[in-house]
């Protein structure tokens, strides 16, 4: 694998090696160590205006401006990766109108008052939120490039989702339906796959 350097990173070459070594598993002269600490040499981000918490999760330019205030602020030692903060857009593809957006983060309202319904999660071509999805992570890796990486976006995990979907009545189906319960993650299984090689593409 071709190694690179990254503006936040200068010592990268030697921090990938190491991680390629690991992964290879191959000694290494120590352990790979993620160390981080406040710095005060940077340069000063300023977030852009926050309209609301929609704003705060997919607006590409304040999800760039919130990893670009990280990296300015923060010594990256060892072999921690040069990477941009994890955004959690990708968690909105497939749910539709059934999301709440807040503080911390971004939450699936339940959809399915039974295990018999559909599941209310849609991703796919035809997902209005894939291209907002892909405008954030268009802009990370614009502005990424030859200065930070940019990480695969993620998903939640079928269990997880499936309780999303459900609500916490998921975790009494799963004493006393389980068959049905791995029922519906089979169906959400090939829909996930299709929307990870989606992601993936866009990187």
């Amino acid at each position: 694998m071709t190694l690179s350097t990254f503006t936040y990173k200068p010592d990268w070459e030697k921090a990938q090696a190491r991680w390629e070594a690991f992964w290879d598993l191959e000694p290494t002269d120590r352990p790979c160590l993620l160390v981080t600490a406040p710095r005060t040499d940077g340069e000063e981000i300023t977030l852009p205006p926050l309209a609301d918490d929609e704003h705060r999760w997919m607006n590409p330019e304040y999800v760039l401006a919130v990893t670009l205030r990280y990296l300015e602020t923060h010594y990256l030692g060892g072999e921690t990766p040069p990477a941009a903060r994890y955004f959690m857009a990708a968690t909105t593809m497939g749910c539709g109108e059934h999301l709440v957006f807040h503080e911390g983060g971004i939450a699936l309202r339940p959809t399915m008052t039974s295990l018999d319904q559909p599941l209310g999660w849609h991703p796919g071509p035809d997902d209005p939120w894939r291209p907002r999805v892909a405008a954030v992570c268009n802009r990370l890796m614009e502005a990424g490039a030859g200065r930070f990486i940019v990480p695969l976006p993620g998903q939640f995990e079928h269990l997880d989702l499936l309780n999303m979907l459900r609500g916490e009545e998921l975790m009494l189906d799963l004493l006393t339906e389980p068959e049905l319960c791995e029922a519906r993650l089979q169906e959400l299984r090939p829909l996930s796959y299709e929307n990870d090689l989606y992601l993936r593409g866009l990187l």
